[in-house]
């Protein structure tokens, strides 16, 4: 038998038909051990029993909408195969390249990941952009001139202090 996968409507502004697919799968399975609808409201955390069955009608419609599109031969050698058909004899360029596009985002392949950032999260990513150009560019500056640093005054000098007792007292 095969695995359905579900239904979902992708865009639509009715929490109705959002995709609720946890809950699905929690209703699956809690009814190997109940058919009580107070019961599965509770193991799915819906908030009322009416979602509960209008998720139960999602799972029956998927059913039926996989029964049906088996029935009129539309599984997924015929959608291969029609995308391959447009690559082959498919009018523009255009056309021909949305197939083939089409083809690398079912296989995952829609993204051009180099071996240099394959596997990084951006924060890597970014510190080692920062490291080679902080190398290129050797950021010293050589020249004459004096840094002279202003004095602190003695007010912030000695809140400063206090503050720096005060943390010793908390940390210790």
């Amino acid at each position: 038998m095969n695995k359905l996968k579900p239904i979902v409507f992708t865009r639509s502004n009715n929490k109705n038909y959002n995709k609720n697919l946890f809950q699905q799968n929690l209703l699956l399975k809690a009814l190997t051990y109940t058919t009580d609808l107070k019961e599965l409201k509770e193991i799915a955390k819906f908030h009322t029993e009416a979602e509960v069955l209008r998720t139960l009608d999602k799972l029956s419609i998927r059913k039926e909408y996989h029964n049906a599109l088996v029935k009129n031969k539309l599984d997924l050698d015929y959608l291969v195969s029609g995308i391959k058909k447009i690559c082959d004899e498919g009018g523009s360029d255009k056309v021909k390249l949305n197939a083939l596009q089409t083809i690398l985002k079912s296989l995952g392949l829609e993204k051009y990941d180099t071996l240099e950032t394959q596997g990084k999260n951006w924060e890597e990513i970014l510190l080692q952009i920062y490291e080679k150009e902080k190398v290129e560019k050797n950021t010293t500056i050589e020249g004459d001139y004096d840094v002279i640093t202003p004095e602190m005054p003695e007010e912030e000098r000695k809140k400063r202090e206090s503050d720096r007792e005060i943390e010793k007292s908390i940390y210790e």
